[in-house]
């Protein structure tokens, strides 16, 4: 699994480009160097879902088409629909560099390249299932930035709602993915059976 301190590492990600507030203190300083890494790290995994999802709208095949085609459609949607207030609670909580287009390319290209492209599976169910453990790492990495920011005492309860609001949402696709895996592993036992 990913984490936002090995990721933003791996993209150069240096101390100097947190923003500074002229006379801040050194805990100050670095809970804004947090937060920045934080946000930057789940504004990239959005897009990373975005983008996943909607190639997975256009490649799924087979009889379960139009419905994960719709499904796919769906989560893309949604997704491209929490990016945009994410990056601007960023902005005003840790300053204009949390949307810095070259942190987010080579952020975007680890995490994307990590998980099997939907256009590379042989059958259907595998590009469910692939969205499935994308969406649970997702989950998982919210859930940590969660607690992370909350025990550093710079959750706001703006934050918390956001931040509560989108594991909502991810849950939900996590329920129709596995929906959508669990069906198609109950039909192929019972043909299997026949």
């Amino acid at each position: 699994m990913h984490t936002p301190q090995h990721a933003l590492q791996q993209s150069m990600m240096r101390r100097e480009d947190a923003p500074h507030v002229g006379s801040e203190s050194t805990e100050d300083g670095q809970t804004i160097h947090m937060l920045h890494e934080e946000f930057v790290y789940h504004i990239a995994w959005l897009r990373v879902l975005e983008i996943w999802f909607h190639h997975a709208h256009w490649s799924t095949k087979g009889e379960t088409y139009y419905g994960d085609h719709l499904m796919f459609e769906r989560i893309y949607r949604e997704v491209s629909g929490l990016i945009d207030q994410l990056a601007e609670k960023g902005v005003a909580m840790a300053g204009v560099k949390v949307v810095d287009t070259h942190t987010f390319s080579r952020l975007l290209a680890e995490i994307l390249c990590s998980y099997p492209s939907p256009s590379r599976a042989n059958e259907p169910t595998m590009i469910a299932a692939t969205g499935l453990a994308l969406v649970n790492d997702y989950l998982e990495t919210l859930d940590e930035t969660y607690k992370k920011v909350k025990a550093s005492g710079a959750m706001t309860m703006g934050l918390d709602d956001l931040l509560m609001s989108y594991a909502n949402k991810i849950e939900g696709f996590v329920y129709l993915l596995k929906r959508r895996v669990q069906t198609s592993i109950s039909d192929q036992s019972s043909i299997s059976e026949r």
